[in-house]
């Protein structure tokens, strides 16, 4: 699962995998395995950031013709 994290250090907004030794995370610039869309959404995410200490970053892909119910929950 693919995170978000603020770096206090660097002002800047993380987005990547929690490290396995702590709870701080590696940022990435793209997911090797993940869809191209995701991949781009996370670079639209980098570009405009939701303010520091706010949103909950949500990225998804449905397959084609599959359609998520809006108070799903898994």
């Amino acid at each position: 699962m693919i995170r978000s994290q603020w770096n206090k250090p660097k002002q800047k907004l993380d987005i990547g995998f929690i490290r396995h030794d702590n709870r701080l995370l590696v940022d990435l610039e793209e997911c090797k395995i993940a869809e191209d869309l995701l991949n781009e959404q996370i670079l639209g995410v980098r570009r405009n950031p939701p303010p520091k200490g706010g949103l909950k970053v949500v990225l998804r892909v449905a397959a084609e013709g599959w359609e998520v119910p809006r108070d799903s929950f898994f």
